[in-house]
This record gives C-alpha cells, structure tokens and sequence, in this order.
C-alpha cells in the first residue's frame, strides 16, 4: 500500500510539471527538464516559433538577453535562452512555442526544395521531368572521388574527363597545356577498376572540397539513395586546379580545357567556378577576367559560368569619397605570412577611375599605434600625386632623427582603359609600426579610390577596438574606416557575363551514420536567413550588380571521399556517403545545376538567356527585406534562385528586366506606341565612367533589330522605324555589356 501511495504521488508531481509546460513542445520540454536537473547550460540558445502577444514577447525576449527576429501576424521567430523557458511558459501572453528542428532527415532535398529544383526534377511544374541529361557541369576544384557511386551510373563514371594540374608531365599530360595528367571517361574507368590508393589526409581534404562541390550540382543519389544533386544526369569533367602552384594562365586553361571537352561530346556546358582571390580591381577589368569573358562569348549559344562570391564579408575594403579639401588616412599592418618565404611587408593596393584621382594628393605615413594612443613618426612628409608614381619606384623612409623605418615599392600604371593601379609595398625594419595612407583633394570634384586588403594574418585595420580617444587625438576623427562592400572576389566574379551566387543558411541538423542528430553548431543560424560571414558586392564603380543570385548553401549533405568515411563516424551520414559542408563554395553548385536544367530545356540559350531568367525569376522573402527586381542589394543580388519559375516563366526569346545598380535610372519613350519616330530619354547618370553604351532594341524571339550608342551618361536620341514592322519590341540601356534596365515599345 506504501508503495501504490509513493507511486501516486510521483504520478501527480509529474502530471503537475508538465501541465505547466504544456505550452512547449515534446522539443523544448525536453530541453527544459534537462536544465532544470543541470543537465544543460542555462545560456544555450534555443531558436523558435511563438505564438501569442507580439509585443508582450518582444519585451520578454528583450528581457531574457535573447534575439527577437521577425513576426508575421501573431507568430515570431525568436531565440532565447533555456533558462527563459519558465518565464515565457507562465506568460498570459504566450499561446504556444515549437522549437524542434525541421529538417532532421538525412537528405538533399531541403537543398533542392528551398532552390526550386525539386519541382523541375520530378517535373510538377512544366510539361516534362528536366535531370541534366545531355549537359556538361564543368569544375574547377581540387577534385573528385572517382569511386563514389553519386558519379557513375550503369556505364561506368560519369566523368567524361578529368586533368590533374598537379601532377607532373607525362603521357597523359593534355595536349597545348604541358602539365599536369588528364584522361577520358575510357581512360578513367579503367583505371577505377585498379586498387584503391589511399591518399593521405592532406589530398583528402583538398579533394573532398571538389567531390562536395561536384554532388551538389549532379550526384545521382546512387551511394544510399538520399542525397541527390540538382542535374543528376548530367556528364561531369572535373580540373583539379593546383592551388599550392599557381600561373596567371593555369584558371583560364582549365576553363579552356573544359569547354573544348565539352564541345568534342557536342554538349552545352556550364563551368562552376568555387574558387577565387580577394584581391584585384574588382571589376573584371584584370586580364584573366578578360579571358575568361571572352572564352565564354567564343562559342554561344552553350556555354554558362556561374561562380561563387566568396566567403569573407568582413572589413577589408576601403572606400573614400574626399570633397575639396578633405583629408583622411587608414592604417596597414605588417603581414608576415605575404609571399613566404620571402620577408612580409605591409601592402597597400589602390584602384580608382583617372577623372576621380587626379586631384588626389597623397602620402604615406608611419605611426606607433597603441591601445588608446598613437604617435607620429614621419615618412612621406610632403604630398604627392599619381603623376609622381607612376612606373615602379624605391625609396628608403626616415623618421626625423634620421633613423630608417623600411624600404617602399611602388608601382602605378593605367591598368585598364581610365583607371589607375598604384600599390605600395612597405618593408619595414621594425614590425611594430602601423603603415598609413593618407590622402586629401584639390579638385572640384569627387577624389574617389579603393582599396583591398586581406592579408594571411594582417591586413587594413579596422580602428574600432583601439579605443582611440578623437579629443585627446583630433586627427583620428579622419580615420577611414574599413567596410565590407565590394568583398565579393576580385576577378571573374565581377564580370557581367558569370552569375555570381551568394548562400544562405540551408538547414539545422541531419542524421549520421550512427542514427544520431548532428546540429548546426551556431544555435543563431536559421534556415533561409543571410550568412553574415559572406562576402558582398557590388563591383568596383557601383556599375556592375554582385552578387547575382542567393542559393542555400550552409550545412548542405554532398558526397564525401572515401578517405573521410572510413569507418562510422558522426560526420557522416547513412552509409558514410555523404559530409556537411557550406559556404559560397556549395551555393554556387545549386545555380549552376539550375542553369544545366534551363539549357537541358533550352539547348540554343546563351549565357546572357540563362543569366537574365535565373535574375528575372529569383524571389524574395522575409530574410530579403526590400530585394527586388527593381532593387536589387550588395547581399542578395536580385534574391533567392527559383528553377521552376527560370524554366517555366522565361524562355530564352524572353526580355525580363532586370536593373543593374540601385541607383534609379531612368529609361523611357515619348511617343509609344508611335508610328514613325520616338524619343528615347535615358539617364544613367550615377555611373561617371564608361567605356561603353548604348540602346539596345530587340524583337518579340529576342533578335537585336537595332542599336544606337550613347555619347553621354544622360540625354535623348531620336530613333525612326526602319527595319521595324508593326509589333511589340523591348528596347535595354545598356553600360559596358550590364543591361540596367528595358523597357516595352509599340510600333503601330
């Protein structure tokens, strides 16, 4: 009897625990009983829906320290800690709370759902299932694991070629390239047959970047029947690119080598590029830029770049905007790891339009730099102009009791048609010096330049946590800071003619090989939200939008070498096939699967159709905010991508606008329709340098029927009718090869 009585009254403790949290769900009860037997931390952070009182649990997660995000009716999406459970359960205002994650289940298709590509795979949104089947993903990566099943189907692999830049010269050493071994799909399936080599753990994390990559855009789910890429059926060439020994030629020979493959298979190709260097103009006006614009304009229709923005969205750019009179300066620290094994050196790299430096005078300065405190120690002691730098340039610096402070290089040019390079390469002969460069105006107007600087350890510094005091040192409220615009790579991924993709988070947790649930190890991270560690656009001179387009592309499940999976660990998931992985690196494949399903569809589209549907149907949602086709921002470009929409709503005749710079520019006719003439009123005015522009007239199958250049960044053109047939015509401004916005035009 004793112990029926004990047994009841556990019983009714326990159904009096819960009544009081019958508000949560089984999720965040669980979490709750385990802080309250010190189980758990009491500051773990545990994302959430709520329901209730809006602004009563705005003021309890203000409160709680926690982070309230976002609301939709009477639901938000908040984060709080877990010892905070107690006081929202007891709320009047609280309704109800789910915290468990929603996407445990150990597959791709969280990927493929939130990327729309689900729909064009099992064919739900157009008249017939697209897989990929007869296009070519090219890669330029560190690999692949030839032996994963996601790469071959019942004729063996499906890689139709594969060169390896980092091996020596040899017999298989490509033709008009002379390093490195590549060899066919005959080739490759043979030598798949031979025993496995094992690699050591350093190849193996340089190839597991490239089989990652290379799953998300077209594994086939062969290995376990779960994670399964965006065009499963298409054929894959693969450059394993040498990363540790690298020539100003060896990217773009591999993106030649690539697409002459893929034109000998009589196949369209889309290159994905998840690589790239921070450093550079950043405005595709580099000469491998260039190239590669032009390898991909040699044979179109069929051929598509797509590439990822990069991964280092911190403050490393610098932007100045001096108005007559104006000075500033901003410090460079001494990198020790630049050019090993050669001695390091402070760098300072400068670009800027010739009309916008001019009438910059500048020089560069020494100081001593403390916590709180800097002093001067003088160098350049006058000011100077690009005209006095350049060609290249040594010159010993002194303090002024004539002591030596390092050595400075510098280099000017006019690297592209009216645009000035100028870097400074500082050596110093006291490491404990921060390097300046400080800069004033003359002129009339605007003294605008850039500067990148991401350095192995060191590089621009951003002064906030000097806790410099600007009244005890009045010259420091001229300090520049640095910023994170612009911090998309240099290069190829400016140019107007590669999709440059930006991520976003894609889901919480998955399932390993042991059955357990693997999370996210940042508990802030929500699906769908921006990965504030990216980098962001736009292009140097605001002209060029970047990045493009968002893909999700955090905490993805792609195929993992073998190396990674011996044996069961937590991770991998079910059978050891596949790995997490993230960042721009694995956003880019999913747009790039997305341009092979289009041109599958669309086999004559450009690169310029396919770039301008995939911008033209990207969507926006709450973590977008004001995104649009008609403003599209430096972190999402023109939102999230949409393959159904890319494929179903935007055939390659269509001319969908898309703008390309937040500032408003204006294009219009007067009369329209009209019979014989109309005037074209254009003003692109917040572009001060072009090389280029002009009106672009198409027909209703995207034709070009006629084209007028534009002398000035604003005014008017006459144009008659000539050649032009009664009808419907869309007519672009184009700037430099962006189309920044078109228009509809009648013709009676």
């Amino acid at each position: 009897m004793k112990k029926l009585l004990l047994f009841a009254a556990i019983l009714i403790s326990s159904a009096t625990f819960s009544q009081t949290n019958t508000k949560m769900d089984f999720y965040l009860d669980t979490k709750l009983e385990n802080y309250m037997a010190n189980k758990a931390d009491a500051n773990l952070m545990l994302p959430m829906l709520i329901q209730g009182n809006i602004g009563i649990i705005k003021q309890l997660v203000q409160k709680s320290g926690g982070t309230f995000k976002y609301s939709y009716g009477n639901v938000a999406a908040i984060i709080i800690p877990v010892n905070a459970l107690p006081a929202f359960s007891a709320s009047a205002g609280v309704t109800r709370m789910e915290g468990a994650p929603p996407h445990n289940r150990p597959l791709d298709d969280s990927s493929n759902a939130k990327n729309h590509i689900t729909e064009v795979l099992n064919g739900s949104c157009l008249p017939q299932a697209y897989n990929g089947k007869g296009i070519v993903i090219g890669f330029i990566d560190s690999g692949i694991e030839l032996k994963h099943a996601d790469f071959s189907d019942s004729s063996g692999t499906r890689v139709k070629f594969l060169w390896d830049q980092n091996l020596g010269t040899g017999p298989y050493t490509p033709a008009g390239f002379g390093y490195g071994q590549a060899w066919n799909k005959k080739q490759i399936d043979v030598l798949m047959t031979l025993p496995l080599q094992e690699p050591d753990s350093a190849h193996c994390l340089e190839f597991g970047h490239g089989s990652n990559v290379a799953g998300i855009a077209c594994g086939n789910a062969r290995c376990n029947g779960q994670e399964i890429g965006g065009a499963p059926k298409s054929d894959i060439i693969m450059v394993a690119f040498n990363f540790n020994v690298q020539t100003t030629f060896m990217l773009t020979d591999a993106v030649k080598y690539i697409y002459d493959c893929a034109d000998s298979l009589g196949e369209p190709c889309v290159i994905n590029a998840s690589l790239g260097d921070y450093g550079g103009s950043h405005d595709d006006s580099d000469l491998q830029g260039i190239m590669i614009d032009n390898i991909i304009a040699a044979k179109q229709p069929g051929r598509v770049f797509v590439a990822a923005a990069g991964n280092e969205g911190i403050p490393y750019h610098v932007h100045d905007s001096l108005r007559k009179g104006d000075t500033t300066f901003t410090w460079f620290m001494y990198d020790a790891n630049i050019d090993l094994p050669n001695p390091g050196y402070a760098d300072i790299p400068i670009f800027a339009n010739e009309t916008d430096f001019n009438s910059v005078k500048f020089r560069i300065r020494c100081d001593k730099v403390q916590t709180g405190s800097y002093s001067e120690r003088d160098t350049m002691t006058v000011f100077y102009s690009i005209k006095d730098f350049m060609g290249s340039k040594t010159v010993n610096v002194f303090n002024n009791n004539g002591q030596r402070l390092g050595v400075i290089k510098s280099l000017g040019t006019t690297y592209s048609k009216g645009s000035y390079s100028l870097e400074f390469k500082i050596t110093p002969d006291s490491t404990s010096y921060y390097w300046g460069f400080e800069a004033t105006d003359t002129g009339t107007t605007y003294g605008r330049y850039d500067i990148w600087d991401l350095g192995s350890i060191n590089g621009v510094v951003d002064s906030n946590g000097l806790a410099i005091n600007t009244t005890t040192f009045p010259k420091f409220k001229k300090y520049k800071l640095p910023d994170t615009l612009m911090t998309v790579c240099g290069s190829f991924q400016c140019s107007p003619h590669v999709i440059t993709v930006q991520t976003y988070f894609d889901r919480l947790t998955y399932k390993d090989c042991t059955g357990a649930i693997q999370k996210n190890g940042n508990p802030k991270d929500v699906p769908g939200a921006f990965v504030w560690t990216t980098s962001r656009g736009p292009a140097r001179n605001f002209h060029v939008m970047k990045p493009d387009v968002a893909a999700a592309g955090n905490f993805n499940l792609s195929a993992t070498p073998i190396c990674y999976s011996v044996g069961c660990n937590s991770g991998v998931d079910s059978l050891g096939c596949h790995n997490p992985d993230g960042g721009t690196s694995m956003a880019s494949p999913i747009v790039a699967s997305a341009a092979a399903l289009y041109l599958e569809r669309y086999p004559n589209a450009t690169d310029s159709n396919v770039k301008r549907c995939i911008l033209a149907t990207a969507y926006t949602d709450q973590f977008t905010q004001t995104t649009s086709q008609s403003k599209p921002s430096y972190n999402w470009g023109y939102g999230k991508l949409h393959t159904c929409h890319a494929l179903s709503q935007c055939g390659p005749t269509d001319v969908p606008m898309i703008a390309g710079n937040t500032n408003p520019f204006k294009l219009s006719a007067y009369p329209n329709p009209y019979t014989n003439t109309t005037i074209i009123n254009y003003d692109f005015s917040g572009i001060k340098e072009f090389s280029k522009a002009n009106i672009v007239v198409f027909d209703m199958m995207g034709k070009v029927v006629k084209t007028i250049d534009l002398k000035g960044n604003q005014g008017n053109v006459t144009m008659d009718r000539a050649k032009m047939s009664a009808g419907v015509y869309f007519y672009s401004l184009m700037v430099d090869g962006s189309r920044l916005k078109t228009e509809k035009l009648v013709v009676q």
